[in-house]
């Protein structure tokens, strides 16, 4: 039956058949439901996972079954279409997304925060993280008034009441997470410290226009960081503030928040935030006067310290870390100096390490090379020797000499490791907090806090020290206290009411009672021999000192008989699902939404375009399909394309025609083509690389070619990535492919295409693109299958100066050197208008490019070489709060020894809206 199909559906049915037979990497993707009723509707989730995820799963639906309701009684405000859950078993870094735009789907990367970072000082990150990405879907979702005509119109397209900046976004989830739960990062003292660092900054984003840039951690959390303090002092001043801004703004229209600001709050949004700023700032006024008599004050003398990263002190020096907009830098500092030193790696995190054999103390720097499936965690010694651990290594620490221990998360369950060696497995959903390595007595242990439900889903933390001698796992102490330091064998705690705990290991004794005020005062401290080094909540421009403390400590508290230990009692979850059933993503296969657009002034004809995408929750089959109108010849050009992505198998089918302009004659040309591929990707540390097959069946109509093709090839493309931020090398990219084409008519020959290019970065303020391509047919008959060049929009032999179809023939080169000046970075808009200006480049280059046949000025050039020089701007921006969108202003000339000089000029406009 296959034989007699059309030709155009055989290719169709050629990719079912390959798409059926690919094996798929899930061991068996399940279906979990369940309904949560509300005072504003039902909720409906699904969550589609792996059959060996179902516990994280069930989790995941306890939170939402008894936080939701409170979520929706907020904002009151339920979504009527269900919510997809999707699990990221691969991912190295905690984090999550949430997107109402094709469907209501949220992503949640299942592993835990690492050690250090803000996220991680939640008793319970999964339940910080589910409310964060549901309280996303709450806002996105509102779509009101004149709103929810475009919605019923055009689809989910029209949800454009969370069309807002950044920060408002991440600020209303941020915010959420601290006031639905106990913890949470506003309820953070050490992120407060580094959000003050920037705004005691004059020269730092002093206004509301700057808060979405610049986008790098640790400044791109900006955005999260002073929005959602931002508006929780709204909230605070009036209850209920956040609901209104959302409830008015999902029935404005689009970009109109600031009257929603008006309406809620009775002043603009800039108005309001310079009140917060004054607000915030005033509670970390300098002071020259030291509040603490009995304290001594060293000066940070660095404006952004990033210390969530961990500070460490080795002999009277304070080592930490701190991050302009792109690079890291070590600093030293002491009472007598300070140095700070360029790092050439991306700084997570940096730790006491100590050589117990030697007695030689130093520090180490931990980093994850990159957010990837395989994304190694480097270690990094004093002499910068690197040693790579596996990615799910959430804090990495130096024993002996080249000796290391690392605590990971993997399948929601921690681990103590070395090397490969499990030395302690704990219980699933138990999360660990301030791991701190301790030495007394020459040995080694490690304290940490675990938090845990118990199975009267009770939320439990517990102190417990890991003993390397013993390889065991000691409970220590039931206490909601942090980690404040400790003095050889006695740890000290804080209480929330200013209390201390001390345990002292030797006896086991636990210890309650009162030290100086500043004990309270404590976010993050260390203890170097008996002297106490702190950041206090207060200044996070100094560090204090207070001078043989652990001498005195010891007689500060009374003792205090009895510690209350809990024996773990598994938490079963699994009763928050209702129902499941296997995966079936045809269910999904239906369109969201519709749209259109216009294309002009390109190298195509200009036409309108209607279009559709669909696809399922795992995004596996994605469908794509659109209907454009040439107005100017009166002629349609459907479109259509299917991609399967099971795992790193993929292979897709796309159908399209287009017209063309044509510089030697009136008569447009066209090109009808299907296209069939088959490829896998691979990821390695440098690069990523995707071989594969590939079929195509086409008909072109043009001067040269009025006939039909099949084509049979190879591909090879890859993406190099930088591993330094200070790389020359910034990102690069190449395509090889050969085919064996048959032409209607004619001898079948081969053909081979080569392109590269390569994002150079020599110096922060110059980029370089540096392009080069290369295509041959192995024929010399020019009646039929040529390739083509020229203009400036294509994806391989583009040339400034020329329009598309001026360069063509059976061999092609082009190379490009393409230079970016920044004259600006402004890195802001105004006020709330939905246009924000990251920076200003000028522009200069040249292109090169030799073929068999050349159009200049609308004669022909037979095997000749051209070269054009130009100049312009780029102004890269972010339109509508979401979109880049970089605009290119090029005016270029050839200066042709046959035919005088050619100056022509463009406008180019790179976008994902485009």
């Amino acid at each position: 039956m296959f034989l007699f199909l059309p030709k155009k559906l055989k290719y169709w049915a050629l990719a079912l058949l390959v798409f059926n037979s690919i094996p798929t990497s899930a061991k068996n993707i399940q279906t979990y439901n369940l309904e949560v009723e509300t005072n504003y509707g039902t909720l409906s989730f699904k969550a589609h996972a792996d059959s060996d995820q179902k516990n994280y799963v069930a989790r995941v639906f306890a939170i939402l079954k008894e936080d939701a309701p409170k979520i929706v009684d907020y904002f009151q405000y339920a979504p009527s279409e269900a919510t997809h859950i999707v699990l990221d078993s691969d991912a190295t870094i905690s984090n999550g997304s949430a997107t109402v735009f094709p469907a209501n789907v949220m992503e949640l990367f299942v592993t835990t925060p690492r050690a250090m970072e803000h996220l991680s000082r939640n008793n319970d990150p999964i339940r910080a993280l589910v409310i964060h990405e549901f309280t996303h879907m709450v806002h996105l979702d509102q779509t009101r008034g004149v709103l929810k005509f475009l919605k019923d119109t055009f689809g989910s397209i029209g949800k454009l009441g969370g069309v807002t900046p950044r920060w408002f976004t991440e600020g209303v989830a941020t915010w959420a997470e601290s006031f639905f739960t106990p913890y949470g990062r506003l309820k953070n003292d050490l992120m407060k410290l580094e959000l003050a660092a920037r705004m005691l900054d004059n020269n730092y984003c002093q206004t509301i226009d700057c808060l979405d840039a610049p986008g790098e951690y640790p400044n791109g959390q900006y955005a999260y960081w002073t929005g959602g303090f931002f508006l929780d002092y709204l909230e605070q001043k009036k209850p209920g503030t956040i609901q209104c801004l959302i409830f008015d703004n999902s029935s404005q229209f689009v970009f109109m928040l600031n009257h929603s600001f008006f309406k809620c709050t009775g002043q603009k949004a800039s108005d309001n935030f310079k009140e917060f700023r004054q607000h915030f700032v005033e509670q970390y006024a300098k002071s020259e006067k030291n509040p603490y008599s009995s304290l001594t004050q060293i000066n940070v003398k660095e404006k952004f310290p990033v210390w969530q990263s961990g500070f460490e002190v080795i002999e009277g020096n304070v080592h930490f870390i701190s991050k302009d907009d792109k690079y890291y830098y070590k600093n030293i500092l002491s009472e007598a100096h300070h140095t700070k030193e360029l790092v050439k790696y991306d700084i997570e995190n940096i730790e006491r390490a100590t050589d117990y054999s030697k007695k030689q103390k130093s520090v180490i720097y931990t980093a994850l090379e990159e957010m990837r499936t395989d994304s190694k965690r480097l270690v990094l010694g004093q002499n910068e020797r690197i040693i790579l651990a596996k990615g799910e290594s959430k804090a990495v620490f130096e024993i002996e000499n080249n000796r290391f221990i690392t605590f990971n998360y993997n399948d929601n369950v921690w681990t103590i490791n070395e090397g490969d060696n499990v030395l302690y497995k704990d219980e699933p959903f138990v999360h660990y907090e301030q791991i701190i390595p301790l030495q007394f007595d020459d040995k080694t242990f490690f304290l940490f806090k675990a938090n845990f439900l118990t199975g009267a889903q009770e939320e439990i933390s517990e102190w417990k020290i890991y003993s390397m001698a013993s390889k065991t796992l000691i409970p220590l102490h039931i206490s909601d206290s942090r980690f404040l330091f400790n003095c050889d064998a006695t740890i000290v705690l804080g209480k929330k009411d200013g209390e201390i705990e001390a345990i002292d290991l030797r006896k086991m004794d636990l210890s309650i009672g009162h030290l100086e005020s500043w004990i309270s005062e404590i976010v993050e401290s260390r203890v170097d021999g008996n002297d106490l080094y702190m950041l206090l909540k207060s200044d996070p421009t100094k560090i204090y000192k207070k001078e043989n403390f652990c001498l005195e400590i010891k007689n500060l508290v009374p003792s205090e008989d009895g510690r209350e230990i809990l024996n773990f009692s598994k938490s079963d979850f699994t009763e928050a699902i209702d129902s499941q059933q296997n995966y079936a993503p045809y269910k999904y296969f239906w369109p969201h939404y519709w749209m259109f657009y216009g294309n002009a002034g390109t190298d195509t004809l200009d036409s309108i375009s209607i279009f559709t995408t669909f696809n399922d929750p795992l995004d596996r089959h994605l469908f794509g399909a659109n209907l454009s109108y040439y107005y100017d010849i009166e002629k349609w050009a459907p479109g259509l394309s299917y991609t399967y992505i099971p795992n790193s198998w993929w292979t897709s089918i796309d159908y399209s025609k287009k017209f063309y302009d044509n510089s030697l004659s009136a008569k447009e040309n066209s090109e009808e083509s299907t296209n069939v591929k088959l490829g896998y990707d691979f990821e390695f540390v440098h690069i990523d690389l995707t071989p594969g097959v590939q079929l195509s069946y086409s008909s072109r109509n043009d001067n040269f070619d009025n006939g039909k093709s099949h084509d049979v090839g190879v591909f090879a493309r890859g993406v190099v990535r930088p591993y330094l931020a200070q790389d020359l090398v910034q990102e690069g990219s190449f395509l090889i492919s050969a085919f064996q084409r048959k032409q209607d008519n004619y001898k079948s020959y081969r053909g081979y295409e080569l392109y590269s290019k390569f994002n150079l970065g020599p110096l922060p303020s110059l980029k370089i693109d540096i392009e080069g391509t290369y295509g041959h047919l192995d024929k010399k008959t020019n009646r039929h299958g040529i390739l083509y060049g020229g203009g400036y929009n294509q994806n391989l032999y583009s040339f400034y100066g020329l329009d598309y179809s001026d360069l063509f023939g059976n061999e092609l080169w082009t190379t490009r050197a393409k230079f970016y000046f920044n004259v600006l970075k402004p890195y802001r808009g105004y006020d709330l208008f939905p246009g924000f200006i990251k920076e200003v480049d000028v522009i200069a280059g040249t292109d090169y490019a030799r073929a068999n046949y050349l159009v200049v000025k609308n004669k022909l050039k037979t095997n000749d070489t051209i070269q054009s020089y130009y100049l312009g701007a780029r102004m890269k921006t972010l339109v509508g709060y979401l979109a880049p969108v970089d605009v290119e202003v090029i005016f270029s000339t050839i200066n042709d020894e046959d035919y005088g000089r050619v100056n022509s000029g463009f406008i180019k406009i790179n976008s994902p809206l485009f």
